[in-house]
């Protein structure tokens, strides 16, 4: 039996999303440009949430490729939004309603909550027994972001054929930025170009990072 409703009474969220920008721009014409972004953005933002929620399996494919390139961003009022957050903000408004389809509840098992638990702990510590709270908590709450897309990946895969289709998708993503990282390190050692490259890092020595943040990351894949 299925459980749960269906998302046909989800009321659509686009005119409020319309609206904010729309009022910004008056308030503050010189943010014109952020605030067409912003609009364009919020265009968006009701379809690709409706698709994830329709076809969880496209949430998977996006959280796979936007951990693959971190270095892109857009810039919105002094912060930089990445691929990670934008898709992890996206997908954090659409599982409740995947939860509601679900047929099957997700079993969570003990290390899902000594996971949550390191969070908390992690973030508590942060606040209240440290010498510089600000910049602790800034890096816990960080570290809690890198953890939420595998609680979102535990809701969003529901059965071994869906682990084994997320697990192809790792595999293309990571072939495709070990290839390019091939490619950017022959760039430079051919004609000395510097896209995907830190030369200064290891005094001299060039550090392949291509889309992530540094090259130890990239070793992963």
């Amino acid at each position: 039996m299925k459980i749960g409703s269906s998302t046909e009474s989800v009321p659509d969220p686009t005119p409020l999303l319309l609206l904010i920008p729309a009022i910004v721009i008056l308030l503050w014409p010189e943010t014109f440009g952020t605030s067409v972004l912003v609009l364009a953005g919020a265009i968006c933002v009701a379809p690709v949430i409706y698709l994830f929620v329709r076809r969880p399996e496209v949430a998977v494919i996006a959280l796979v490729v936007a951990s693959a390139v971190p270095r892109l961003y857009v810039e919105i009022a002094g912060l930089k939004a990445r691929p990670e957050h934008i898709v992890g903000g996206l997908a954090c408004c659409a599982l409740p309603f995947i939860l509601k389809k679900r047929q099957q509840p997700v079993r969570w098992t003990v290390v899902d909550y000594l996971l949550v638990a390191y969070m908390a702990i992690n973030i508590i510590s942060s606040l209240f027994m440290s010498i510089e709270p600000r910049q602790t908590l800034k890096w816990s709450m960080q570290q809690a972001l890198v953890i939420l897309p595998y609680f979102f990946l535990r809701v969003l895969i529901s059965n071994r054929e869906g682990f084994q289709r997320a697990f192809r998708v790792l595999l293309v993503a990571a072939a495709a930025s070990a290839g390019f990282a091939l490619l950017c390190f022959y760039a430079n050692l051919l004609v000395g170009s510097e896209v995907g490259v830190d030369i200064e890092q290891y005094k001299g020595l060039p550090a392949n990072y291509n889309l992530q943040y540094v090259g130890n990351i990239l070793a992963a894949y």
